[in-house]
Protein backbone atom coordinates (compact mmCIF):
# COMPACT_ATOMS: atom_id res chain seq x y z
CA UNK A 1 0.00 0.00 0.00
CA UNK A 2 1.62 3.22 -0.89
CA UNK A 3 2.26 5.67 1.95
CA UNK A 4 -1.01 8.25 2.54
CA UNK A 5 1.13 11.31 1.58
CA UNK A 6 0.67 10.09 -2.32
CA UNK A 7 -2.84 10.49 -2.07
CA UNK A 8 -2.75 14.27 -1.46
CA UNK A 9 -3.46 16.19 -4.52
CA UNK A 10 -3.37 19.86 -5.02
CA UNK A 11 -6.43 20.59 -7.19
CA UNK A 12 -6.87 23.93 -7.22
CA UNK A 13 -5.73 26.71 -10.06
CA UNK A 14 -4.83 29.36 -8.98
CA UNK A 15 -6.81 32.48 -9.42
CA UNK A 16 -4.14 34.63 -11.42
CA UNK A 17 -3.19 32.53 -13.26
CA UNK A 18 -6.96 31.88 -14.56
CA UNK A 19 -7.55 35.58 -14.35
CA UNK A 20 -5.00 35.78 -17.42
CA UNK A 21 -6.94 33.56 -19.70
CA UNK A 22 -10.34 35.21 -18.48
CA UNK A 23 -9.05 38.12 -19.85
CA UNK A 24 -7.64 37.23 -22.37
CA UNK A 25 -10.59 35.35 -24.09
CA UNK A 26 -13.32 37.61 -23.10
CA UNK A 27 -14.76 41.20 -24.49
CA UNK A 28 -16.54 43.31 -21.88
CA UNK A 29 -20.19 42.27 -22.17
CA UNK A 30 -19.48 38.30 -22.82
CA UNK A 31 -21.19 35.26 -20.73
CA UNK A 32 -18.79 32.84 -19.72
CA UNK A 33 -19.87 29.12 -19.30
CA UNK A 34 -18.03 26.88 -17.64
CA UNK A 35 -19.47 23.11 -18.10
CA UNK A 36 -16.70 21.55 -15.76
CA UNK A 37 -16.92 23.56 -12.72
CA UNK A 38 -14.37 21.83 -10.42
CA UNK A 39 -13.32 23.97 -7.95
CA UNK A 40 -14.47 27.01 -9.21
CA UNK A 41 -11.95 28.67 -9.85
CA UNK A 42 -12.87 30.23 -13.29
CA UNK A 43 -16.17 31.32 -11.54
CA UNK A 44 -14.42 33.31 -8.65
CA UNK A 45 -12.18 35.11 -11.55
CA UNK A 46 -15.02 36.17 -13.59
CA UNK A 47 -16.94 37.19 -10.27
CA UNK A 48 -13.60 39.44 -9.73
CA UNK A 49 -14.22 40.93 -13.21
CA UNK A 50 -18.15 41.59 -12.85
CA UNK A 51 -18.64 39.51 -15.41
CA UNK A 52 -21.72 37.12 -15.91
CA UNK A 53 -20.66 33.20 -15.97
CA UNK A 54 -22.67 30.27 -15.65
CA UNK A 55 -21.65 26.50 -14.63
CA UNK A 56 -23.37 23.96 -13.29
Amino acid sequence: MPPKYLYIIDIYSPVKLVDISVKASSNKNDIGFDSFVGSGTVAVSAKKKQKKIYWF
